[in-house]
């Protein structure tokens, strides 16, 4: 199992509510309306979480989005990480699957891992067994913002911890 990078078009609840965004976002990203309205009233990453519209975007759309932020209020393209299974479901039972944080694992607090509406966490296999090994620690910036919100100075900043590399000897013939 391996990590990749992949542009991801993510969207406010809201969003769901104006038709002519939706139908927007359909057009500029191939997917009916009726998916991406199924994908905006999801609430299983969190209430007030951008909720995934899209993965694995294509160049063309993300430039366009890019280029036309006011056809698409309240949507966003983003690089995220996607778990990459090179042997593709061949030992899925042992290594298991990674899916967005639920309000359950939100609430659940022991202590070792703080998680926030949007993370991708392992659900299953060794993906759930070395969560706390494989998941790394958020950075963080603290600024010093004006009255309208707008960052005037930059006061600290924590840059992020990768998580740790979990080595796995499995006989793929077996």
């Amino acid at each position: 199992v391996g990590n990749r990078p992949s542009l991801v078009v993510r969207g406010k609840k809201s969003v769901a509510e104006d038709s002519s965004v939706v139908h927007r976002l359909s057009l500029v990203l191939g997917i009916p309306k009726s998916v991406i309205r199924r994908k905006l009233l999801d609430d299983t990453q969190g209430v007030q979480a951008d909720r995934e519209i899209a993965h694995d975007v294509d160049m063309r759309a993300v430039a366009f989005i890019k280029e036309h932020p006011n056809l698409f209020p309240g949507a966003s393209v983003e690089t995220r990480t996607l778990r990459s299974y090179p042997h593709g479901s061949l030992a899925a039972h042992v290594l298991g699957y990674t899916g967005p944080v639920t309000e359950d694992d939100l609430k659940r607090t022991d202590g070792l891992i703080k998680y926030q509406s949007g993370d991708i966490i392992g659900k299953d296999g060794v993906e759930l067994a070395f969560e706390s090994v494989l998941q790394g620690t958020r950075g963080t910036r603290t600024y010093k913002v004006d009255v309208n919100g707008q960052p005037t100075a930059l006061l600290s900043e924590e840059d992020p911890i990768s998580g740790s590399d979990v080595c796995l000897t499995l006989d793929l013939k077996i």
